[in-house]
């Protein structure tokens, strides 16, 4: 994309931002700085803000974007999406490339405009899919990693009509939640906060119950941090609501059961950093990735991984991803599953590779052995024929 278009051959790649918002200032809604703007990349934000400045204007690009913002292409296209998932933009493709973005009030259907092309481009889509351009095979979809899952199937949270949020002020079980989280909290309630309860209560479907267990679970937490209970605690409240929901949780059993196995999960990870030899820092995403599928995925018990943890660091100096997969691999393929048959089998290793040592050193000495014969048959030799020249 080579910056505003001024020739037929690049009327394509030239975009369109349109507004709801009057034009002439910079409205910026109150709902994006209560709900999104603290919550989002700094970087994001200057990208929204920009777009709202330049609401109406034609022959746009992403790089004339990435120009205005000092920031790169990809970048803006981050931005772009970002905003489009929270549901505060729609964007509408020609040949791959954006042709026109709607800047739009969030949970508001799209305008008219916006919904054909949307549809179309969804009609589009299913007749590919049926086609087999862009159905994936079993074994692709086997390969997608559950935390990538995870993020597309994860809700976007919208905002609560004032209508609907009426009656469910008037309901005595979401009534009875938010009187709770105000005295957990030991503050009222914003707006935004009541948003965000309507939201997991209406939307998400969490019982009053639930919702009181997360609020207890979640302050318990932020104050062994000390951490001041603000909008930063209803964000994290949210985040792992969000992963209830998408772990299938629904009743305070279930609940506590998930809270239980991050909690042991926590553990182990605190052990693996622990038998790595981890200090100042604690383990990336990356890694946590890795030690979760293999203790979790793969079922190999916690001992093996620190076992080949201690290992790895013994050869390596320090924690080298590819080094332990090898060992870890080696160990599944011979099926052991415990710290004592793994014990047993480098005893057989070793048996193994010293026996021919063995075998290399008894041949040494027989044909030393060998040699010693043959000198003393020359000197005995030498010496019968020297006494028989003195006869």
């Amino acid at each position: 994309m080579q910056g505003v278009s001024h020739g037929k051959a690049e009327d394509l790649w030239a975009m369109r931002i349109e507004s709801v918002y009057p034009a002439g200032f910079i409205p910026v809604p109150y709902i994006f700085i209560d709900r999104y703007m603290c919550a989002a990349n700094g970087e994001f934000v200057k990208t929204y803000l920009l777009l709202l400045r330049l609401a109406g204007e034609e022959g746009l690009t992403v790089s004339l974007l990435a120009d205005r913002l000092e920031q790169t292409e990809k970048d803006v296209r981050r931005g772009l999406k970002y905003w489009e998932k929270e549901g505060l933009l729609a964007a509408e493709e020609k040949d791959g490339e954006i042709a026109r973005l709607l800047l739009c009030y969030p949970g508001e259907p799209l305008p008219e405009s916006f919904r054909k092309a949307e549809k179309a481009g969804g009609q589009a889509a299913e007749a590919a899919g049926k086609s087999g351009e862009l159905k994936l095979s079993e074994q692709q979809l086997s390969a997608v990693k559950p935390q990538d899952a995870a993020v597309a199937e994860e809700p976007v949270v919208r905002s609560c009509s004032a209508a609907r949020l009426q009656e469910l002020r008037g309901q005595e079980d979401f009534g009875q939640l938010l009187f709770v989280v105000e005295h957990y909290l030991g503050r009222t309630l914003s707006s935004r906060d009541v948003d965000v309860f309507a939201y997991l209560y209406d939307d998400l479907g969490f019982s009053g119950e639930v919702l009181e267990y997360l609020v207890e679970y979640c302050v318990d937490i932020w104050e062994k941090k000390d951490k001041k209970k603000d909008y930063t605690i209803i964000r994290y409240l949210e985040q792992v609501a969000l992963n209830w929901h998408k772990n299938g949780v629904r009743t305070p059993e279930e609940a506590k059961r998930q809270v239980k196995l991050f909690e042991q999960e926590t553990l182990s990870y605190r052990e693996v950093e622990k038998a790595l030899g981890l200090k100042g820092r604690q383990l990336t995403e990356d890694e946590r990735n890795f030690f979760f599928h293999w203790q979790y995925e793969e079922k190999l018990p916690q001992e093996l991984i620190l076992e080949a943890c201690r290992r790895t660091v013994r050869r390596k100096g320090a924690f080298d991803q590819g080094y332990m997969k090898g060992i870890l691999e080696s160990w599944q393929q011979q099926g052991l599953k415990t710290l004592a048959e793994v014990e047993e089998a480098d005893r057989r290793h070793a048996a193994q590779e010293s026996a021919p040592k063995k075998k290399e050193k008894a041949k040494e000495k027989t044909a030393e052995r060998r040699v010693d014969y043959d000198a003393a048959l020359r000197d005995l030799f030498v010496q019968s024929i020297k006494y028989g020249s003195e006869e």
